[in-house]
């Protein structure tokens, strides 16, 4: 939990290491409203740290580093544009079996095989599908 100690000299800059982290689902909530406020009414820059795409997406620009290098940097909405969809893999003893099952019952046909299960869809089209690192068929 960050400490409102941080906030007596009325910062310009507020640096927040995930500041959610521990906090149940309305505490976070009122979090982040705070936050929203101070950025909006206060003037505050806020630099948040954070794993939680719902977090990210509450953020003016986003930064996402990979192994200490800068792979994508914009807005929540242009990064969704950049990136595109979702790509779903599975690795299973039976991939034709699991393929024809998918497509059955989500309509989806596989897009690449190289032993292995993937689909391919843009714009997040696949939410409804469940994710899942140890779905076997």
């Amino acid at each position: 939990m960050w400490s409102l100690q941080g906030l007596l000299h009325r910062p310009r800059l507020l640096i927040l290491d995930e500041p959610s982290a521990g906090l149940d689902p309305g505490a976070r909530r009122d979090l982040w409203l705070y936050l929203q406020r101070l950025r909006d009414k206060e003037g505050v820059t806020i630099l948040v740290t954070t794993h939680l795409i719902d977090e990210a997406d509450r953020c003016g620009r986003v930064l996402i580093l990979n192994e200490g290098k800068v792979v994508a940097l914009g807005t929540p909405e242009s990064l969704r544009e950049e990136i595109g969809g979702d790509v779903i893999s599975f690795v299973s003893k039976e991939p034709e079996k699991l393929a024809a099952m998918i497509q059955q019952k989500f309509g989806i046909q596989r897009q690449y095989s190289m032993g292995n299960c993937a689909w391919n869809r843009s714009r997040g089209t696949l939410s409804s599908l469940r994710r899942s690192k140890h779905s076997r068929a």
